[in-house]
């Protein structure tokens, strides 16, 4: 219960820290220096003002000084994180085994990037660089660290570090192609950074059905914006949701029904 709770607190705390950073982004603002403040007043905040979700809730959603309305993204971001790692935590983590420490930190990590790479992409059709770095950053970082961890006893072709060498590379060579040949008409540059992380952390065995979900998934939702007459044929739709979709999916399936997710491999 304890670590459930742990969990939890953690990622509220770094879903309000992804909130800033993601409007630090868009503003074009430095990560660095400067407090918190009120957008509408631009009063500085104190701590009190930004404790997780209880701070929304005593302020009953209006800022303190000007009583203007603070934005909803506040709450959504650090409830969804705050889910979101209390899941990792219950599906990952097991006290008992170190592999999972470092497993459940990474997937911390790469829950953080993926959040702020598909809000930045549904807000302005663009990813910043630094996030499509920093999400390929700590997936290598990751894989090195499992292999000289874990894995320096086995035969290097049969490790987790091989098979994640192969599936990144092969899942950026698919969407590098795509980019390259359509002069990104179909897929933008984004989506190659994220299809080499992607494939990445899924490994050689599961790119095909990662790329399969993402695709299917992306189809579906744009057959259903055609069907009630939202969207046209020539509008774009922001992909990487998808994708990042079709890599969670996999690492769920991996975890939860390692036995049902093998008749979908060859």
């Amino acid at each position: 219960m304890m670590i459930d709770i742990f969990f939890l607190g953690v990622g509220l705390i770094v879903g309000s820290f992804l909130n800033v950073v993601f409007m630090r982004t868009e503003r074009e603002e430095s990560y660095v220096g400067g407090r918190s403040h009120c957008d509408a007043c631009e009063k500085t905040l104190s701590w009190c003002d930004n404790i997780p979700v209880l701070s929304y809730l005593i302020l009953r959603g209006k800022c303190r000084f000007c009583k203007e309305v603070i934005p909803r993204q506040h709450l959504w971001f650090e409830l969804g994180t705050g889910g979101i790692f209390f899941f990792l935590g219950k599906v990952f983590f097991r006290v008992d085994n170190p592999e999972t420490w470092l497993l459940t930190l990474f997937l911390g990590v790469l829950i953080s990037f993926f959040v702020l790479i598909v809000a930045s992409d549904i807000a302005s059709m663009e990813i910043p660089l630094v996030f499509l770095v920093g999400i390929n950053i700590a997936t290598a970082l990751y894989i090195v660290l499992n292999f000289f961890f874990f894995e320096r006893q086995l035969p290097f072709l049969e490790t987790a570090l091989w098979t994640s060498l192969l599936g990144g590379f092969c899942a950026w060579l698919f969407f590098f192609g795509l980019v390259y040949f359509s002069q990104e008409t179909w897929m933008g540059w984004g989506d190659v950074w994220i299809a080499l992380a992607g494939g990445t952390v899924v490994g050689i065995k599961y790119v095909l059905l990662m790329l399969t979900l993402s695709f299917a998934v992306g189809a579906l939702f744009g057959i259903s914006l055609l069907f009630w007459k939202s969207k046209k044929l020539t509008t774009q739709v922001p992909f990487a949701p998808f994708l990042v979709f079709g890599i969670v999916i996999i690492l769920l399936a991996k975890e939860l029904t390692p036995q049902f997710l093998g008749y979908f491999i060859w």
